[in-house]
């Protein structure tokens, strides 16, 4: 009697099939991964390609070493470092896109009683920040067109945020008659993007920016 074959499994959720197009379906098509209900994997390609091609993924049993003292303040040492490295990272981009705004307005800084301006021309103030920090550019630009008034206000936020975050801060700009603007990078192609209408404004290398 011939022994029966194997469903396809996944090893993170339990899908099972017997169709091979049906469990490719499952692993490569997704938007989502599916839920660790069976499971805390990550899907790898490895895995996956594993999956499709023998049907039936096993984790490998290993052995699991307690870490040391000396090892615990090794990860706590390069978890400190690894937020060091993002917060230079994170003023880098800043300056990045702030040489990047200059360059689209043609403006420069600003010295007012109350700072110093990110970019200003004879018609706009400009505000560059971190999109997590998009608060702050509210009193920012408040304080600067108080100082010297000009008919444009304008926000350039950086950085990843939930579509929540952005609508909130959309909302908060609008309300104002702050035009907010985004970035948006493609290979080695930056742009700005007005937030409301998607629409591309200027793009630039970052060889012209640097």
């Amino acid at each position: 009697m011939p022994k029966k074959r194997v469903n396809y499994e996944c090893i993170r959720c339990g899908y099972e099939t017997d169709s091979k197009s049906h469990m490719q379906k499952h692993l490569m098509q997704k938007i989502k991964p599916c839920p660790q209900t069976m499971n805390d994997i990550e899907l790898t390609d490895e895995i996956k390609e594993y999956i499709i091609n023998n049907r039936v993924y096993r984790i490998p049993k290993t052995e699991i070493l307690l870490p040391t003292k000396a090892e615990n303040v090794l990860a706590e040492e390069i978890k400190k470092l690894k937020l060091n490295i993002e917060f230079i990272k994170s003023n880098k981009k800043e300056s990045f896109y702030q040489r990047m705004v200059e360059t689209y307005l043609k403006g420069t800084h600003l010295k007012l009683p109350s700072g110093i301006t990110d970019v200003s021309t004879d018609r706009i103030h400009a505000e560059i920040k971190n999109v997590i920090h998009y608060k702050s550019a509210l009193g920012q630009l408040y304080c600067y067109n108080r100082d010297s008034p000009r008919p444009v206000l304008q926000v350039y936020l950086f950085g990843k945020a939930p579509n929540k975050t952005m609508k909130t801060a959309y909302e908060h700009f609008t309300s104002l008659n702050i035009e907010l603007y985004t970035f948006t990078s493609v290979d080695d192609t930056h742009s700005i993007v007005k937030y409301d209408t998607g629409d591309i404004v200027y793009s630039v290398s970052m060889d012209d920016i640097v």
